[in-house]
């Protein structure tokens, strides 16, 4: 549930936790 919020911010910073936001 808290993925949501660490893609959004991954995604905003750096695509870093590409795995993060793809999940």
């Amino acid at each position: 549930m808290n993925h949501n919020q660490i893609a959004t911010r991954t995604r905003r910073k750096k695509p870093t936790q590409t795995h993060s936001e793809r999940v």
